[in-house]
């Protein structure tokens, strides 16, 4: 029935409908046991919709209590008047909108969420840490663990509120993913009888891939040997193949043996332990878990946002420059024959960084490729003065008689080609002169990201070096908040890692769509 048939003007309709709507975001508040400020959800349209708009209530509150130990949630709905149901006109249901969203137990008995708290938390400790008195462990468990699976699906009710873009991991009942899936907890611990507070978490997965052809592990020849089908279902990850793959290396044991990357999925610190230097311990936890087996080849992250990118940059440069000596060994090489230097020849950029012993460093920690050219650009960067990143003093280029100036133009030279290659798809699509316009913001852009970054990384340094504590940074409060998530289960090979990510300011269109010059 429209406005006109119903004898009431649109005006009126639309008073009404403003009169009974409530916005989500505001209505909306979520109770951490143990902590007196209540926290709103960043995003609610994900389950409310676009407008994030509920219609039919008055005073409507809608509070999400949680557990301290496991976050499990308790569902209280309240408000002062509903609207009544007339014409078709239905208020929103609100418990049917958030059902695909919350475990059962959220819609249950108050007692019933009291009951059965874990004595401890699922998996294995893989990481300790003190500040500020305070005790913090991160436990690591695969999602088959029956606790573990619980402790799941109750984070996973935050994941669309904080995490944008966010979907939820459902892998219950299935074995081979629950396997692959594992889910990473940080706990403050404090007091008895519940001594852990679940403050964030994290997840990851494995995808197979085939085996490091020039250097591959004795366990896995037979996997290269093996016919080109089996190959193609390896990577399809088709979980036919496990079978075939075990009796056709008898080195494997499990399947989880078999050579793969490991990707984080999901990263969330709570709002109220954001800002503190947990987000940089978890991934540090994260990081060392993930990369010890043989058989994990590389360490990945799904559709990072520049938050997590920073917090990333930040810990793998520390890590690094701590523990890898070849890496804070690397240096800008200027002793380039002119021959590596003619317009018509490739740009030397295996000679300006050396190739050989930037693949060695990238195969013995496992970093993504794109990522490790990153953390090597800014380490080379480090060693060039502020004022001497400047495009004015480059005008002799490679024949400059100063070294650092010299050095500079090497290390532009350097970066602008991956800039170029990683782009290569949206500048062909633009002209010449435009073309060297954007690579040149591109460009500006990633030096003065690098330029901030270093600077936190030696403010971190030295506080470190004052408190002589390991790994605990804070390089900035607002790096570990949020990280864009989009449910994988049945992944593709591509690493999620080569997209757009926000390097560069340089805007070009294609296909309708934004694309960025990084």
């Amino acid at each position: 029935m429209d406005a006109e048939d119903s004898g009431v003007d649109s005006e009126t309709i639309e008073e009404q409908v403003a009169e009974w709507s409530s916005n989500s975001n505001e209505c909306f508040t979520i109770h951490l046991e143990g902590h007196e400020e209540t926290i709103k959800p960043a995003f609610t349209y994900p389950i409310f919709g676009e407008e994030e708009s509920i219609f039919g209530y008055q005073g409507l509150a809608i509070k999400l209590c949680l557990q301290k130990v496991d976050l499990q949630p308790k569902l209280e709905v309240t408000w002062d008047e509903k609207f009544p149901s007339s014409a078709g006109v239905e208020p929103t249901d609100i418990k049917a909108a958030l059902e695909d969203f919350l475990p059962e137990c959220a819609f249950s008995e108050l007692d019933s969420v009291e009951k059965n708290l874990p004595e401890r938390p699922p998996g294995e400790l893989t990481h300790s840490y003190t500040k500020d008195g305070a005790k913090y462990e991160v436990w690591v468990s695969d999602v088959n663990n029956s606790l573990a699976e619980r402790t799941l699906a109750n984070v996973q009710a935050l994941v669309p509120m904080f995490i944008e873009g966010g979907t939820i991991v459902d892998v219950a009942g299935d074995k081979t993913q629950g396997a692959r899936w594992k889910l990473h907890l940080l706990y403050e611990c404090r007091g008895m009888p519940a001594p852990y507070s679940l403050i964030g978490f994290g997840t990851s997965y494995r995808i197979f891939t085939l085996p490091d052809r020039k250097d591959p592990l004795p366990e896995h020849m037979a996997l290269l040997q093996s016919p080109d089908k089996l190959r193609q279902q390896l990577l399809s990850r088709g979980a036919d193949v496990f079978p075939t793959l075990l009796n056709d290396s008898p080195h494997l044991e499990s399947f989880l043996d078999t050579p793969s990357r490991e990707r984080i999925s999901q990263f969330l610190i709570l709002p109220p332990y954001q800002g503190a230097s947990h987000g940089s311990q978890l991934y540090h936890a994260m990081y060392n878990h993930l990369t010890t087996s043989p058989s994990v080849l590389e360490l990945t992250v799904e559709d990072p946002n520049e938050a997590f990118d920073d917090l990333r940059d930040l810990s793998d440069l520390l890590r690094l420059r701590k523990t890898s000596p070849e890496f804070c060994a690397l240096r800008v090489n200027t002793n380039i024959h002119s021959d590596h230097l003619k317009p018509t020849a490739h740009i030397p950029t295996h000679l300006i960084v050396p190739l050989d012993v930037r693949e060695r460093i990238r195969k013995e920690t496992k970093l993504q490729s794109r990522q490790f050219d990153r953390l090597v650009e800014m380490q080379t960067l480090s060693f060039i003065p502020p004022t001497h990143r400047s495009k004015a003093r480059l005008t002799k280029k490679e024949h400059s008689t100063n070294e650092l100036d010299k050095t500079y133009w090497f290390w532009r030279l350097y970066v602008k080609q991956r800039l170029y290659i990683f782009n290569r798809d949206v500048l062909i699509q633009v002209e010449g002169d435009e073309r060297a316009k954007a690579l040149d913001s591109a460009f500006e852009s990633v030096v003065q990201g690098y330029s901030a970054m270093l600077e936190r990384v030696l403010k971190a340094e030295e506080r470190l070096k004052r408190e002589g504590e390991e790994g605990d940074v804070d390089g900035g409060a607002a790096a570990e908040k949020r990280v864009r998530k989009r449910k994988v289960v049945e992944e593709d090979d591509d690493d999620g890692e080569d997209e757009e990510m926000g390097e560069g300011n340089a805007m070009a269109k294609t296909n309708g769509k934004k694309a960025r010059i990084e």
